[in-house]
């Protein structure tokens, strides 16, 4: 048997955005479901974060996920076993109240069953242990459950100490991932980077969300319960882009890149040198004409020089302000950082 296995999809993220709301179901239309025609694939594992707001729901984007993902199940046959995620819990400290069973909770006859509690679930005769977010109240029988079952496979949205939060910065504070090292493969959602160390492997978001999924793989998964392959699934839908411009090498008159693949993007425009602001004009209208969403440009004011002695361009934004709050004389470091890395997470979805 065949699963496919997606996670993070965040629907209604960027406050709701109509336009992240059409990409985001655009992957639905012409990646995700022709897939699972083809291959013929009729279960679905998602590992939480479905909907992207903990405090409510917007009716256009409830309406579109509605129709267009958990009807669209439904009318294909697909059982879709649903983890709750930390972006579907109102309640940071417990699962009691979420978005999920208020929105679709009860269509288990439908095929729609929403898991809040960990829990065992053997499909295509291979048993996993089902992880939803892990809180105070289910750490204790999460816990348990990790060091009883004799499943080989665990599924879950976890925040485990030592994986990427965003690429090249790593979270510290999180479940401490020993106790599953004694299984075969572990398959997580939550962290939003694709990447795997020793048998853990956190899968990504389908999609670009933010700025910084620009060159992150993109895409979802398929799970093999006959020989417990993982196979990855490539999204070549793309929201975000960038291109350098420099005017002292390369004539845009004569030589105008092709902007088409700016459809329906926001790009960003990265400035080497600008000698002809006529010139750079005309670089812009082709890039807007081109149906592009937006664009940010971004110009070095500085010479490479100055810019070195003031900040260091090979470090991320979390490690620029961690290392600032090293250099502080404050009492309790560690939270500090925690809050601010809080902070900085919730704004990449506003």
């Amino acid at each position: 048997m065949k699963i496919a296995v997606l996670c993070d999809t965040h629907f209604g993220a960027r406050n709701d955005s109509p336009i992240f709301l059409h990409y985001f179901f655009r992957f639905l239309d012409e990646v995700f479901f022709p897939h699972l025609e083809r291959e013929g694939i009729t279960e679905v594992l998602h590992l939480g974060d479905l909907m992207d707001r903990r405090k409510f729901v917007n009716f256009a984007t409830l309406h579109e996920t509605r129709e267009r993902f958990i009807q669209r199940l439904i009318q294909k046959g697909i059982r879709a076993n649903i983890l709750l995620g930390n972006h579907d819990t109102y309640f940071r400290n417990t699962s009691s109240i979420n978005s999920i069973e208020e929105l679709f909770g009860g269509m288990e006859k439908q095929g729609i069953t929403v898991h809040k509690d960990p829990t065992e679930l053997t499909l295509g005769g291979t048993k996993f242990l089902l992880l939803p977010w892990i809180n105070r109240s289910n750490e204790e029988v999460s816990r348990d459950l990790i060091a009883k079952t004799n499943a080989p496979i665990v599924v879950g949205h976890l925040e485990l100490t030592g994986f990427e939060v965003l690429r090249g910065t790593k979270f510290e504070n999180g479940m401490d991932p020993a106790p599953l090292k004694r299984f075969q493969a572990v398959y997580s959602g939550h962290f939003h980077c694709k990447h795997s160390k020793d048998n853990v492997h956190y899968l990504g978001t389908p999609y670009q969300i933010t700025f910084g999924d620009l060159n992150e793989p993109k895409g979802f998964h398929v799970f093999d319960t006959d020989d417990r392959s993982m196979q990855y699934v490539e999204n070549p839908l793309r929201i975000f882009g960038e291109i350098g411009y420099d005017d002292a090498t390369i004539d845009y008159t004569k030589n105008m890149p092709d902007m088409t693949r700016f459809k329906e993007t926001f790009v960003r425009v990265r400035v080497q040198r600008k000698r002809s602001p006529a010139m750079f004009d005309l670089f812009m209208d082709a890039i807007n004409m081109a149906g592009a969403h937006g664009v940010t440009v971004l110009e070095d004011k500085c010479s490479e020089t100055e810019l070195s002695d003031t900040v260091d361009v090979s470090k991320d934004t979390l490690s620029l302000i961690n290392q600032e709050i090293d250099n502080l004389e404050v009492t309790n470091p560690v939270k500090l950082k925690s809050i601010v890395r809080d902070l900085y997470m919730e704004s990449l979805f506003i």
